[in-house]
């Protein structure tokens, strides 16, 4: 009884963890969600999908190419070309993936109009590079199971998407951070090596927010069909 106790009360802190931050943002984007709604059900499904492919992988390239820059300077003894590209790809980070939350608080309030949800397999620990976003990934896989409903797995998704998103900008931010405790002229083989796990788990959550948001559209296309 005290396990199963205990069991709950984890399983509740966890749903708190995910849910706060979505409900925090929701205020400042309930405004902009509908009409992106009203939008796709007037016909332009493909159009709105072609911004979010834009959007993300537009996004995640310019990361991965700001982290490359910062590895070519590194490599040609340009070390403070190389630290100026990292300020730069931790801000960029960091603006990059506030609008990826954007998308996902819009998505969030959206998807309570759709008439079903297509099923969501939870994030693949292995793709990423950071514990941070590993440790979360094997948690959305323990949550995602006590989830009954197909809507239920989908906002758990969008709200592991947006808390992953988080981590990056604060892993960014202690790793600008650390950077600039050192001298100038002092650029450490860790600062790339954290830049480039930064770039492919920006890319990968990116892609894994690309794939939630065409799972809604197509969700929204079948609403539009039986309306």
């Amino acid at each position: 009884m005290v396990v199963a106790l205990i069991v709950w009360l984890a399983l509740a802190a966890v749903w708190l963890l995910f849910l706060v931050p979505i409900l925090r943002l929701r205020r400042h984007v309930d405004r902009h969600a509908w009409p992106a709604w009203t939008a796709a059900l007037n016909g332009e499904l493909e159009e709105h999908f072609a911004y979010l492919r834009e959007l993300f992988e537009g996004n995640a390239e310019m990361v991965r190419d700001m982290a490359a820059l910062a590895e070519l300077h590194q490599g040609r003894g340009g070390a403070r070309a190389a630290r100026q590209r990292l300020v730069d790809l931790f801000s960029l980070v960091e603006t990059c993936a506030g609008r990826a939350r954007e998308r996902l608080a819009e998505w969030l309030v959206i998807c309570r109009a759709a008439l079903a949800l297509y099923p969501t397999p939870p994030l693949p620990p292995s793709a990423f590079s950071l514990r941070s976003l590993r440790r979360l990934a094997w948690l959305h896989r323990l949550v995602h199971a006590t989830a009954v409903t197909s809507a239920e797995r989908f906002r758990l998704r969008l709200r592991v998407l947006d808390h992953g998103f988080r981590l990056l900008v604060r892993f960014a931010r202690r790793a600008g951070a650390r950077m600039a405790r050192r001298p100038a002229a002092d650029l450490a083989a860790a600062d790339c090596r954290d830049a480039r796990d930064i770039a492919h788990d920006f890319g990968e959550l990116s892609r894994e927010a690309l794939d939630t948001g065409g799972r809604l559209l197509a969700v929204v296309g079948t609403t539009r069909r039986s309306s």
